[in-house]
């Protein structure tokens, strides 16, 4: 594999890449999370400090809204989505700005005029009216509890449109649970769809919610509530 293909598909073809790609991933890592070597119990290797030139990917995004996570998104799944897909428009929000200014040098890097980085919670780009019920799909990683995420992620949908979250071997209680807020903010019922993971053997499901009915003005509440008291 080149660095070009690299920069075009996102993803690596081999463990021996993160050792040809060294050079480019320290830089990567240290804007992310300032250092790319550890030094802490784990892992540790005869007492000797421990370098991991890796880099993780998540973000699948269609004309789409990320929602704020706790995540690193990388060149990955963000960046080679719109490249597959020229006509796909996204918009990156994560609360971290370090992230959000990696994503933006990634994105200028590979020219997609069509990605739109923003620093930001989720709780106040929603009540940003360029961005409330504007998107066709809102993505998210299992960050939060369904009714949680729910309130997060929904007000930035358009009616008609899709919340769709990953979500761990618990997703059918999870769904159950998160009927009641997903109602209150005008979505359907959840619609689960299994998905196996190459060499993982634990349960994870992709819910699909349709947006029926704009979400009331109440929603969402300001930051911090959503997860302090679930609705």
């Amino acid at each position: 594999m080149t660095y070009n293909e690299f920069l075009k598909y996102g993803t690596f073809g081999c463990p021996d890449c993160y050792k040809t790609f060294n050079f480019v991933l320290d830089g990567y890592l240290k804007k992310i999370q300032g250092n790319c070597e550890h030094t802490g119990k784990e892992p540790l290797y005869g007492g000797e400090t421990v370098h991991i030139p890796l880099i993780t990917a998540d973000a699948d995004h269609a004309e789409m809204k990320d929602a704020e996570q706790d995540i690193a998104f990388t060149v990955d799944a963000g960046s080679t989505e719109e490249e597959l897909r020229p006509a796909l428009k996204l918009t990156l929000l994560d609360s971290l700005n370090k992230r959000i200014k990696f994503l933006q040098e990634v994105v200028d890097r590979l020219k997609l005029s069509e990605v739109q980085c923003i620093h930001g919670r989720a709780e106040e780009g929603a009540r940003n009216k360029a961005l409330r019920e504007k998107f066709d799909v809102a993505v998210s990683r299992a960050v939060a509890r369904l009714q949680v995420l729910a309130e997060y992620c929904m007000p930035f949908v358009r009616v008609g449109g899709y919340f769709v979250a990953l979500k761990g071997m618990k997703y059918a209680q999870e769904s159950q649970e998160g009927q009641r807020a997903v109602k209150m903010l005008g979505g359907k019922d959840c619609r689960a769809v299994p998905v196996h993971l190459p060499s993982l053997e634990d349960k994870r499901a992709v819910l699909y919610i349709q947006k029926l009915k704009n979400t009331p003005k109440a929603y969402p509440r300001k930051a911090g509530t959503p997860d302090k008291n679930p609705l």
